[in-house]
């Protein structure tokens, strides 16, 4: 969903329509080929090393795991690689963005706690989080269990608010920043920068689906 928003509506006047080139025109939750979805699920779990549990009937939880710094630092592709924390989570996304022909830095994908989640003092805020859905951005809100997509927020009646698709249902939802959303607290934030129009390398269109339909439950690494 997250890779989605930005070939269906670009960012800054800059075009994004290789990461799902050919389906400008085709909602996102309209697929004909329960079989082409299974594919995209497959290819897109290797990449992030997913324990797989899609389709339903085979085995596996489905999890993925993703990494982050306990002082609440942001944590990067990049420290993936250095340490050898791969496959995961954000190595994945880096490496569909990157093979879509984008010239993304290992630095520009990360997770990062949000701020004051197990008494850190150098987390990701709510004003930050508010900054870039103003600036028509959004990020992966991760909980302890599983993953959603950010894409607003209120601040009405003095409570900070994001606004969610959870992936469980078409309509998503709202909960309180750093609160809880089905039994699971938020945690962190995955995020990434737009970057550029690649010259001409496409992905293939199989995998060029994957983050709109990929359900990933995240637990906290």
């Amino acid at each position: 969903m997250l890779v989605a928003y930005y070939a269906y509506n670009g960012y800054d006047g800059q075009s994004y329509s290789n990461l799902m080139p050919g389906f400008s025109s085709v909602p996102l939750n309209s697929y004909s080929d329960p079989s082409v979805v299974d594919s995209v699920i497959n290819t897109m779990a290797t990449d992030m090393g997913t324990d797989k549990g899609l389709p339903a009937s085979s085995t596996g939880t489905g999890d993925t795991t993703f990494w982050y710094a306990l002082d609440g630092e942001k944590w990067t592709v990049a420290d993936d690689l250095a340490y050898g924390y791969t496959p995961s989570l954000e190595d994945g996304l880096y490496k569909y963005i990157t093979l879509a022909g984008y010239n993304i830095d290992a630095s520009d994908v990360f997770n990062q706690l949000i701020y004051g989640y197990d008494h850190n003092t150098q987390g990701f805020t709510f004003a930050q989080f508010e900054a870039q859905i103003n600036d028509g951005i959004p990020l992966m809100v991760e909980l302890d269990g599983h993953s959603m997509l950010g894409y607003g927020y209120s601040t009405d009646n003095g409570t900070d608010t994001i606004y969610v698709h959870d992936t469980w249902n078409s309509g998503g939802g709202t909960m309180a920043w750093g609160g809880d959303y089905g039994g699971m607290q938020m945690v962190a934030v995955t995020d990434f920068l737009p970057v550029p129009e690649p010259c001409g390398l496409l992905l293939d269109v199989v995998c060029l689906l994957g983050l709109a339909v990929f359900r990933i439950k995240s637990p906290a690494a």
